[in-house]
C-alpha cells in the first residue's frame, strides 16, 4: 500500500465533492473506501455545517491501522482548515483514541471537530 498516493487519490476525489452540488457519494481508490456528506447538524444547542467521513472501509485487514485514514484527514484539515469534521460511528477501539489525540471531542460513537 501506498499512502500517499491513495490520499492524494482520495484528497482529488473530495475536492472534486467540495465544488459540487452533490451532497453525498463514495470515493474510493484500490485501497480505501469512505462515504462522504455535507451536512448540517446540531452540535451543542448550534446547527452547524460539517463534513461527514461518514462510513470507511480499508479493503484488506494487512493495511488497517497504518495510518492512511489519519493521513487523509490531516490533508483534508490542510486542505479545509475552516471545515467542522464528523466522524460517524466508529466501531474500532484504537480509532477512538487516535481520534481523542487529534482533538476530536468524542460523542457516543461519533466524533466531531469544530473549527
Amino acid at each position: 500500500m501506498n499512502i500517499n498516493k491513495s490520499t492524494d487519490e482520495i484528497i482529488r476525489h473530495i475536492e472534486k465533492f467540495m465544488f459540487s452540488n452533490i451532497k453525498n457519494c463514495w470515493v474510493t481508490d484500490d485501497v480505501i473506501s469512505i462515504y462522504i456528506r455535507k451536512s448540517k447538524r446540531m452540535y451543542k444547542d448550534q446547527l452547524l455545517d460539517f463534513f461527514d467521513f461518514a462510513s470507511i472501509n480499508i479493503t484488506l485487514s494487512e493495511d488497517r491501522g497504518k495510518g492512511l485514514f489519519t493521513n487523509i484527514l490531516k490533508s483534508f484539515e490542510t486542505q479545509y482548515p475552516e471545515k467542522n469534521i464528523f466522524i460517524e460511528s466508529i466501531l474500532n477501539d484504537r480509532l477512538y483514541k487516535h481520534l481523542k489525540n487529534l482533538g476530536f471531542e468524542i460523542i457516543g460513537d461519533c466524533a466531531y471537530k469544530i473549527k
